[in-house]
């Protein structure tokens, strides 16, 4: 119930984006059909979770040794990398989106744009870190993913906690590295200082992203369980939505 509250949140501040920019600015931009790949894959990842909830809740008790009953892992296993593709994808395409954003707000500028490519690519380069780092979560070999061998070795284990600290540095960094783009540019706009003050506020919303994902590192490595790890995950994904929708109502935007 809470994954699907958040999602209908998250589709419900897309609807008012797209809303504002059908009816408002009468146009479309890149940055909205990024958001909307955004929306689907974090629909997708509940659809996942709650397709697959019987079959994580059986493989809880597995391994906790309440059943004798072996689950069907070689499934689990390819939902668990599904589901962290398509997570990852997510996250991404919001970080896309919202440079998309910038780039329409900044262009003019040349040396924003010098800057606002280097992050871009920086951006691009720690999302193939965190999908490349993900497909050797087992023993460091690709083609191992689906092995339940593989997966629940003890090398597997400490492998998986590894990659996982590097997907939370890529995903932490390259948040703070878009929020810190657009910053200085603020001064330059030509509005109020209370506008320029809400259009920082807006930019920095990210650190609730970050935040959540702090959050969701430490419980991974408590005994919080398979289970709340995903719900923190979804939610960071719905939360990561919204917050690509706030800098769009551009009600601030409109004397600069």
């Amino acid at each position: 119930a809470i994954i699907w509250t958040a999602d209908f949140v998250a589709v419900a501040f897309t609807a008012i984006r797209l809303y504002i920019r059908g009816s408002v600015t009468k146009k479309f931009h890149w940055d909205d059909a990024v958001h909307i790949l955004a929306m689907v894959c974090m629909i997708i990842q509940s659809a996942i979770y709650s397709g697959g909830r019987s079959l994580e809740k059986s493989v809880e008790s597995y391994l906790a040794k309440e059943t004798l009953v072996a689950p069907n892992f070689t499934l689990f296993l390819r939902l668990n990398i599904a589901s962290t593709v398509i997570t990852f994808t997510c996250y991404w395409a919001v970080k896309l989106s919202i440079m998309l954003f910038y780039r329409m707000l900044f262009w003019v500028y040349d040396t924003f744009m010098k800057a606002w490519w280097t992050v871009l690519c920086f951006t691009f380069a720690t999302y193939w870190v965190v999908i490349a780092t993900a497909l050797v979560q087992c023993d460091g070999n690709g083609l191992e993913l689906t092995s339940i061998a593989a997966c629940s070795s003890a090398q597997s284990s400490i492998l998986d906690k590894k990659i996982y600290k590097i997907s939370v540095v890529m995903n932490v960094a390259s948040d703070l590295a878009i929020m810190a783009l657009p910053l200085v540019m603020i001064s330059r706009m030509h509005i109020r200082t209370t506008q320029k003050l809400g259009v920082a506020l807006i930019f920095c919303l990210s650190f609730i992203v970050v935040a959540f994902e702090i959050v969701r590192f430490f419980k991974s490595f408590g005994s919080s369980g398979i289970a709340l790890h995903i719900i923190w995950t979804s939610v960071e994904a719905s939360i990561a939505v919204i917050i690509s929708c706030l800098p769009t109502f551009n009600i601030l935007f409109r004397n600069r």
